[in-house]
């Protein structure tokens, strides 16, 4: 049986196969092998993760809740991922799970290194520093860093990165003076990545089955819009931003390589932006196909030059009418939301108010907020965007029954 210390949980990992490496929050915790990887003591929060085998990852976050078990299973041969949580002592569920030899070959060790320096790369450091969640403390460790720390490393580590790819255009400078050079060898400038306003072009209201389904293709079809960056550039951008320009919400899915896409989509809602980091392609859809020259829809730039934009909510609510309304004492087994009607396009945010000391649970019925697998948890101060027709589709639960929430429809 599992333990913990009083007021701490534990996250658990099972992968099939076995000899997934995990990371939380960017720290290498262990291999999954035929019993489960068990990280212990864990303060109460939200934890980013990522696991990787052979060349594959997941990545995603997790709720980790005083003197409860989080226990998170991943099928790489299915790609999905199961999660449950229950209190400490309770026996874990036994996933499938096919044995692997975890010795490494030299080029997995290769590749194993390079996943090091990807998990370690800005989004990681950022991520971790602008999170409300509290580090990961073992019986014999100490946090090595705060969060000021790791986010001065990140930009540290951008810093760096721009005066390596200088250098390294200078030497190729000086070495075509000293060999000569000539109409077959031009010299090349600084390449950066920006585009000016662009229409999303076909609407596409839910994720498409596939990276490969393509807007447009064939005529009409809905789909990802592209956004091929390294077809441009020449490499790879390590950093660049997309900025929602529109008055519809925007969804992006990235790659580093042009094999292998993001699983979740990256959702920038109006007014916001959001930065990526090492970007071979995005591919990037609405539900509401976009006009420039009105902002009407899904509008967007993609830029690596440095822009300024306020990240405050109030950006979300610019309309001509707001519709606020607050839900105090949520119950604990859970309650449906009012009939709210939301217009076509646009969405119901539900805020977990800063004051609240549990969590809240948003499920499509009040069965689903009772358990974890079919639930969203929010945090104090957390929100959750919805393009749903009416508020009363949506039930909420609250671990304490006294809970407070804020709805919130732009109309």
């Amino acid at each position: 049986m599992i333990t913990t210390d009083p007021g701490t949980g534990i996250l658990v990992f099972d992968t099939n196969p076995t000899c997934a490496k995990i990371y939380v929050d960017s720290k290498l915790y262990g291999t999954t092998e035929i019993d489960s990887l068990q990280i212990i003591n864990v303060n109460p929060g939200r934890y980013y993760y990522s696991i990787h085998l052979r060349g594959k990852h997941y990545d995603n976050d997790a709720i980790v809740e005083s003197d409860k078990i989080t226990h998170i299973y991943f099928n790489f041969n299915t790609n999905k991922k199961e999660e449950e949580s229950f209190p400490v002592g309770t026996p874990l569920t036994n996933f499938a799970k096919l044995e692997n030899q975890c010795q490494q070959s030299p080029i997995q060790s290769e590749q194993e290194e390079k996943t090091k320096e990807n998990i370690s790369d800005m989004s990681k450091f950022f991520r971790l520093a602008n999170s409300n969640s509290s580090t990961i403390v073992q019986k014999t460790a100490q946090p090595e860093y705060s969060s000021d720390d790791l986010r001065n490393i990140g930009e540290t580590l951008f810093k760096i990165s721009n005066i390596l790819e200088k250098n390294n255009r200078i030497i190729t400078e000086l070495r075509n003076q000293l060999v000569g050079s000539d109409s077959t060898q031009p010299k090349t400038e600084k390449k950066y990545f920006s585009t000016a306003q662009t229409a999303v072009t076909v609407a596409t209201a839910n994720k498409p089955e596939s990276p490969d389904v393509i807007a447009g293709v064939p005529a009409g079809a809905t789909g990802y819009d592209r956004i091929t960056i390294s077809d441009i550039l020449g490499h790879i951008s390590p950093k660049i931003s997309v900025i929602n320009d529109g008055n519809a919400a925007l969804y992006i899915i990235a790659s580093s390589d042009g094999k292998t896409w993001s699983n979740d989509e990256n959702p920038i809602l109006v007014g916001e932006a959001r930065e990526f980091y090492n970007v071979y392609e995005l591919r990037i859809r609405s539900p509401t196909a976009g006009t420039v020259a009105t902002s009407q829809g899904g509008v967007y730039r993609v830029t690596e030059y440095q822009y300024s934009l306020a990240y405050t909510s109030t950006t979300l609510f610019n309309r001509t009418s707001l519709t606020i309304q607050s839900e105090q004492n949520v119950a604990a087994l859970g309650q449906q939301l009012p009939n709210i009607n939301i217009p076509n396009g646009f969405s119901l945010v539900i805020r977990a108010t800063q004051g609240n000391v549990g969590s809240i649970y948003v499920g499509t019925t009040q069965a689903n907020t009772q358990a974890a697998a079919t639930r969203a948890t929010l945090l104090a101060g957390d929100s959750l965007a919805l393009y749903i027709t009416n508020a009363n589709l949506v039930f909420i639960a609250s671990s304490t029954g006294a809970e407070d929430v804020d709805l919130v429809v732009e109309q």
